[in-house]
């Protein structure tokens, strides 16, 4: 078994082969030697500059197996993460997308995470505008619970405007969330409270199951406005 010797030591080694001139490294001599064994006093003339090369990479390569040094060749292919913000992006433009229609290029979303108290994020809200998603009464609101490296819908509720809370209260194990209401006939506006039933929270702020919240109400801004919204179809 070889000792464990430095990068330089091992180019010194390599170019012993075959008369490749390299500063001398001090250290490891021993295992250097051992690298380059059979090939240092060969006596042969290397003139096929490529051919050496070849042979140049192919000891390195072998040297860097046999002395625990990793080299390119031996590294296996670095597979990119996906990272939240891109999965939900994907997961959004399969669901907005129309196989009859195509996209709406002026789809914008904004996106916020609910998290328990241990850290780990129990839903994403995200506010999602465009010609496609908007009328007088304003904007679709998605309820997202994460599935592994997708999501599950638990709420889609229509005609909202920000800001969006998430408030301190809770139904059936789910924050409540706040979402403002006006236009389409609503003057003048609101706050309505979406509760979660068990399975979804209610598809219309305006109507029960959604109720009007009176008075001051504790909670957090998760979507203040649609000022920093991102392109969906770019």
């Amino acid at each position: 078994m070889l000792k464990a010797v430095t990068l330089a030591q091992l180019l010194q080694a390599t170019a012993v082969c075959y008369n490749l001139v390299l500063p001398r490294v001090s250290g490891n001599q021993s295992a250097i030697a051992r690298i380059g064994e059979g090939c240092a006093d060969s006596g042969e003339t290397v003139v096929n500059t490529q051919e050496n090369l070849a042979r140049f990479r192919l000891v390195f390569v072998i040297g860097c197996m046999l002395c625990g040094i990793p080299s390119a060749a031996g590294q296996q292919p670095h597979s990119p993460t996906v990272s939240p913000d891109n999965t939900l992006k994907l997961f959004l433009k399969g669901y907005l997308s129309d196989r009859r229609f195509g996209v709406d290029k002026t789809t914008h979303f904004s996106s916020a995470s609910v998290k328990r108290s241990d850290g780990t994020i129990e839903e994403v809200v995200v506010y999602v505008s465009g010609q496609s998603w908007c009328g007088s009464g304003g904007c679709i609101l998605l309820v997202l619970e994460p599935r592994g490296t997708s999501y599950n819908i638990i709420g889609r509720a229509s005609i909202v405007w920000p800001p969006i809370r998430v408030l301190q209260s809770s139904t059936n194990g789910r924050r409540d969330i706040g979402v403002w209401v006006q236009g389409g006939g609503i003057q003048p506006g609101y706050q309505a409270v979406l509760q979660f039933n068990g399975k979804r929270y209610p598809g219309n702020p305006t109507v029960p199951p959604a109720r009007r919240l009176t008075g001051e109400t504790a909670g957090e801004v998760l979507i203040p406005g649609a000022e920093n919204a991102q392109t969906l179809f770019e």
